[in-house]
């Protein structure tokens, strides 16, 4: 199995949590880590703990040496994660003026089963993340109620570097776009099997380079689903408008979810709007994984961030944290067991 949560082949793992945690500030962990990785040959790993419903913070990371073996990585601790429904999870809600809330420019970087959210009083589009460097990956996160009280809105992800992916993932309720994917002239982002429901403009926004998008599921965004763009090597994507872009594409489909008045977004074995009509990703040429926002196995593949019929994981997907080397006593004294090499 090839799970889309990949951690550093071996790495350093400390807690994020309240005052008993070895972190009570995700940039202070980010100072502490702006090391050689590469050199020191291991990765960085956050693990958050439920502590309190949510946290109001922030983090710039930019000042590690890194690659695909050895990266700086965030993610719930055991038992943490959510059940793939908004309010369930470790959660991080930030209220504060920067512009970006996770501001990444470390290459490899990753950010698993998070969930995020947004208030700000801002006349511009201030991001949840803004993915700034190559082969940046958000995956199974939950991004939610992007609130602009100002006279701006609120962007989900912005990804504008070559080869960073969103996979897994819900975006919901922004006021502004679910995913801006504007990589520079030759360079290609990627975003596979997400669920952009209800955003303020569009689920994504396409300007510039290329987006790949394989499997992505827009419904109800209220200016258009997808904008006009280069999206060539996409397909089997799905919209509730005429707009979905690639192959064997599924445009003006009605989806039927588990919940949508309470924020489930799994999709309910009933539809017949994105259930097993995606593409196997399981042996992709950029990004190859068969699990779902839960987890679970993709059997038939789905469009969207979920396979239907399957009990939620949630609880911090053990099963990509224990699928590697053996690992390395953390620094406040967790034991780290080494995820599946880095894609």
């Amino acid at each position: 199995m090839q799970s889309a949560r990949q951690l550093p082949v071996t790495y350093i793992e400390n807690s994020y949590g309240g005052a008993t945690r070895d972190y009570t500030s995700l940039n202070v962990w980010e100072s502490d880590t702006d090391t050689n990785l590469v050199t020191e040959g291991n990765g960085k790993v956050l693990s958050g703990y439920k502590d309190f419903p949510s946290y109001d913070d922030e983090i710039f990371l930019g000042a590690a040496n890194t690659d695909a073996s050895y990266f700086r990585a965030i993610q719930p601790a055991p038992g943490e994660g959510h059940t793939g429904v908004p309010g369930t999870g470790f959660k991080i809600a930030y209220t504060g003026a920067s512009d970006k809330q996770i501001n990444c420019f470390d290459h490899y970087f990753r950010a698993h089963d998070i969930e995020f959210t947004r208030t700000v009083n801002s006349a511009s589009a201030p991001r949840i993340f803004f993915l700034g460097r190559t082969n940046a990956k958000v995956v199974g996160c939950l991004l939610y109620d992007g609130i602009n009280t100002g006279a701006g809105s609120v962007h989900g992800i912005y990804q504008d570097d070559d080869k960073c992916i969103t996979v897994d993932s819900l975006i919901k309720n922004m006021s502004g776009v679910g995913i801006v994917s504007n990589p520079a002239a030759g360079f290609t982002s990627y975003i596979y099997n997400c669920t952009l429901q209800g955003n303020g403009v569009r689920a994504v926004d396409h300007s510039s380079g290329t987006t790949v998008c394989k499997n992505v599921l827009a419904n109800a965004n209220v200016s258009e689903d997808f904008n006009a763009g280069t999206y060539t090597g996409s397909s089997n994507n799905a919209s509730s408008d005429a707009t979905a872009p690639g192959t064997s594409s599924r445009i003006n489909q009605t989806f039927t979810f588990v919940d949508a008045p309470n924020n489930d977004f799994h999709l309910s074995t009933s539809d017949a709007g994105a259930k097993d009509f995606g593409v196997d990703l399981n042996a992709d040429a950029f990004f190859a994984f068969n699990d779902d926002i839960d987890g679970d196995l993709f059997a038939t593949w789905d469009i969207g961030f979920d396979e239907p019929g399957t009990p939620g994981g949630g609880g911090g997907h053990l099963l990509g944290r224990l699928a590697g080397n053996g690992g390395l006593a953390g620094n406040g004294g967790l034991v780290s067991y080494g995820g599946g090499l880095a894609g």
